[in-house]
């Protein structure tokens, strides 16, 4: 469902309340969505309204329903925020309370680390089918790649979760990076966008060498 569709979905429900039922309180998962805004448009306005969001990739699965620990947003106002807090103590969920104007950001947050990951699977499928390897091959074992650096965070946390060529100050290896994607200039723009980011962590990390770095980054100017 598209963000816009909420608003429309709350006003079904509350036009079909009898008029003498207390109104009930409203709350929507849309992570970027203010509730003020989301319910804005309402004839009849409801006890409370408020946002839950579980910082969670959820793709129709069974072990979806397994919220606990998980980080939840929660914004709205006193009754909706109440209501969101305590939902989120029943499902054994990590609250973080956020104002309205913060929540584009947290969700731009939560895109860029999981559906953005997504497109970098797809970006690297898509390099290993071009040197032989079936996509569905590719998909797993980038799958399995990936998996080792949540683990990786998890376990040691950042910056020292940070492996590869950028972390050791390899300058040549990147080099060749470079060199092998340029008859892939979309990919070539996604790795020099991307690596940008990885010489910043690299920094914090502190194994390459601050030359090494600064040679690296000029081979990502575009």
């Amino acid at each position: 469902m598209r963000d816009e569709a909420i608003g429309e979905v709350a006003a079904q429900i509350m036009a079909r309340l009898d008029d003498a039922v207390t109104p009930p309180i409203l709350l929507h998962c849309a992570g970027a969505l203010p509730s003020e805004e989301a319910f804005a448009n309402l004839r009849r306005r409801p006890l409370g309204a408020g946002v839950l969001h579980p910082l969670r990739a959820l793709a129709g699965r069974d072990e979806d329903a397994h919220l606990d620990g998980c980080v939840f947003a929660v914004e709205g106002d006193g009754p909706g925020r109440e209501a969101a807090l305590r939902l989120v103590d029943r499902l054994g969920g990590v609250p973080l309370v956020l104002e309205a104007a913060q929540l584009p950001k947290y969700h731009a947050a939560a895109a860029l680390v999981s559906n953005h990951a997504v497109a970098l699977v797809d970006a690297g499928v898509e390099l290993l089918a071009s040197v032989g390897l079936d996509r569905t091959q590719a998909t797993n074992a980038l799958a399995g790649l990936l998996a080792s650096t949540v683990q990786n965070l998890q376990r040691v946390g950042l910056p020292e979760a940070l492996t590869g060529p950028i972390a050791r100050g390899d300058v040549a290896v990147v080099a060749r990076h470079v060199l092998a994607l340029r008859p892939h200039a979309d990919l070539l723009a996604l790795y020099r966008a991307t690596a940008r980011r990885v010489t910043k962590v690299a920094a914090d990390e502190g194994r390459a060498t601050r030359d090494a770095l600064l040679r690296i980054a000029a081979l990502l100017v575009e």
